[in-house]
């Protein structure tokens, strides 16, 4: 009998592959998934590591604005409280110094993500962020090593959520707080001469008392707090002008610099030129003149017993009349050993005009003294703890507390101020009033522009003050939100222009005249031309990219060409050109080299597509009204 043919039919074959296919298929679906997931992995590992450096920036990171002027006579004409200085998270890191810049406007209008939310983050008017090559704060641009790019860079973030409306970071007209040495003398400041009158005039020709260097004519030191109190000038050097003979000069300048005239600085080792026993006890008598002047009481300055509160009356005139007597006092202790101070040194009474009389005779000793320094302190203390909005006196440089910075917010249901940009007439400018929980009291005038007086019609409406209000957790609650896109795979991915930058971003001069009195023009404002652009102090302003930005067109070059020499310098110092080499570079119209790798890259994927971008993770953070900084 003949054997049966053994195999396969076509449709056994035919299930058998199916159940190889759906074999080898499941496998690679489950590599692929697994590489995906490990990819989501580690961009959510970088997203986290990105948050908590970002978070941490945004509320320790510095908030000094330096070489940029931050006083002038009307609030638009300095780039204060706009969206440079914004204590908001986008705003504050958004910096070169802080890790992360505005992905090019052309590039993110490609990017899709779920429910469309980068598009409506931009239609809101935000921008998508990516992370700086450099480390925040850290590597200086000029010793980044050269590296590969980093994943990193493939990470796209963006702040979702409305910010509260933000506390002014300084009041324009009056950077308040002023600080001084407590004790201390009366306070002069260093003015070039077109800033001392409203209109330019020559300062000479003005009411000031002024000392300087020899030669520097242009140059002067001024004494700001006779501005809003003319006692103080006793203080400093009286009479005024000077007497001839030394010692019928009482005061501060009398004493330090005892040369003559007093308008040039004493020359160390000329014995007549040095501060003399006599000196100092003329000082004390102008302080004690000054007390007098202000209505004190002579117990004031009689008892030995600590002032630990105001005896009644303007508390600041304490202040001001136990810092200086304080601060002459101690002076003595050069002259005289403790023995002389326990038995007593006397205080002649004598006649400073003024119509204030005579300025009180004393048997200072060495109680007195301690006791001095010690209701100075107290004293100060107390104002500038209790009276955060009365500005008649300079707060204690020694000891600076965060209570000395007022809350002041724009009203934003008054009619704003109005007025013409500075050297520009035809240009209109508007902004907010400022408005305070309570009254700000002797105003006074800015050491920048003494000769602008402060209106105090300027303010809001104070009924619109929102910063003190209560709130709820959820009112500044905003969300920091990640995704994983590979934007630097488009061809133009270091060609596309940077992002609009605020124009707040530029850091203007303040107004000011030159040698014939004529008010500035606009383009020497823009052109900082009394003002030099040190990079290394500006961390809230110029283009983010800056180190990265080309300085020209680099369109015509190939891909990969080194263009480390088409960067754009980082002006460490002021330079013999004042840094103006360095303005036209702001707006990055020519692209950035935004790996900073040295050469030019372009990737394989055509502006005409898109990609998608995938959501990596979700961080909420506290929305700060207040510029903060907690170390």
């Amino acid at each position: 009998m003949r054997n049966a043919r053994r195999g396969f039919t076509l449709f056994e074959v035919a299930v058998a592959l199916a159940v190889l296919t759906v074999a080898v298929t499941s496998s690679l679906a489950l590599f692929t998934h697994s590489l995906r997931a490990h990819r989501l992995a580690r961009f959510q590992l970088y997203a986290s590591a990105k948050a908590v450096e970002l978070v941490e920036c945004y509320m320790a990171g510095t908030n000094t604005v330096l070489c940029v002027d931050i006083e002038a006579p009307r609030p638009w004409d300095v780039p204060m409280n706009y969206r440079a200085t914004a204590p908001d998270l986008e705003a504050r890191v958004a910096t070169r110094r802080f890790g992360a810049a505005a992905l090019p406007t052309d590039i993110a209008r490609r990017l899709d993500s779920d429910g469309d939310e980068m598009q409506r983050i931009l239609d809101a008017g935000g921008q998508l962020l990516y992370a700086l090559p450099q480390a925040p704060t850290a590597w200086d641009e000029s010793a980044l090593p050269r590296n590969p790019p980093s994943d990193a860079q493939s990470l796209v973030f963006a702040v979702a959520g409305y910010a509260q409306a933000n506390a002014l970071f300084s009041f324009p007209a009056k950077a308040w707080p002023y600080y001084t040495p407590f004790p201390g003398p009366p306070m002069v400041v260093h003015h070039a001469r077109d800033f001392t009158t409203a209109t330019g005039a020559d300062p000479d020709a003005a009411d000031y008392v002024r000392f300087g260097m020899p030669g520097m004519t242009d140059y002067r030191l001024y004494l700001w707090e006779e501005t809003s109190d003319p006692d103080i000038r006793t203080v400093l050097q009286w009479p005024m002008p000077e007497d001839p003979q030394l010692d019928r000069n009482f005061g501060w300048m009398p004493y330090a610099y005892p040369r003559q005239p007093y308008a040039l600085p004493a020359v160390a080792g000329s014995a007549c030129d040095q501060p003399t026993a006599d000196g100092a006890l003329r000082y004390v008598q102008a302080a004690l003149w000054y007390a007098q002047a202000k209505g004190l009481p002579p117990s004031f300055w009689t008892g030995t017993a600590t002032l630990t509160d105001f005896i009644g009356g303007d508390a600041w005139k304490q202040v001001q009349a136990m810092r200086f007597l304080s601060h002459a006092a101690t002076c003595l202790t050069r002259w005289h050993d403790q023995a002389a101070l326990t038995a007593g040194v006397t205080i002649p009474a004598v006649d400073l005009g003024g119509g204030a009389g005579m300025c009180p005779a004393l048997l200072l000793t060495e109680a007195h003294v301690l006791a001095y320094e010690a209701s100075a302190l107290a004293l100060m203390h107390r104002y500038r703890t209790t009276l955060t909005y009365d500005w008649s006196a300079p707060r204690a440089y020694e000891n600076a507390l965060f209570t000395d910075w007022p809350l002041l917010e724009p009203d934003l249901f008054s009619p704003p101020l109005t007025g013409t940009i500075s050297g520009a007439p035809a240009i209109a400018a508007a902004q907010w009033r400022p408005i305070a929980p309570r009254p700000v009291t002797g105003l006074g005038r800015s050491m920048s522009h003494p000769g602008a007086v402060i209106d105090p019609a300027d303010w809001g409406d104070p009924r619109h003050v929102t910063l003190t209000a209560p709130f709820t957790a959820d009112e500044r609650c905003r969300q920091l939100v990640f995704w994983a896109v590979d934007w630097r795979a488009f061809e133009d991915a270091e060609t596309a222009p940077s992002a609009p930058i605020d124009a707040s971003r530029y850091p203007k001069s303040a107004p000011g005249f030159d040698a014939s009195g004529s008010p500035w023009p606009f383009t020497a404002l823009m052109e900082t031309w009394d003002l030099p652009w040190v990079d290394v102090f500006m961390t809230a302003f110029r283009n983010p990219e800056l180190p990265c930005v080309f300085t020209r067109d680099v369109t015509a070059m190939a891909t990969g060409d080194a263009v480390a020499a088409d960067r754009a310098s980082v002006n460490l110092f002021a330079t013999p050109d004042r840094g103006v080499a360095a303005l036209p570079v702001f707006t990055g119209a020519y692209g950035a080299d935004r790996d900073f790798d040295g050469v030019l890259d372009r990737g394989p994927v055509p502006r005409s597509a898109r990609l998608r971008a995938t959501t990596v993770a979700r961080f909420n953070f506290y929305d700060l009204r207040v510029p903060f900084s907690l170390r």
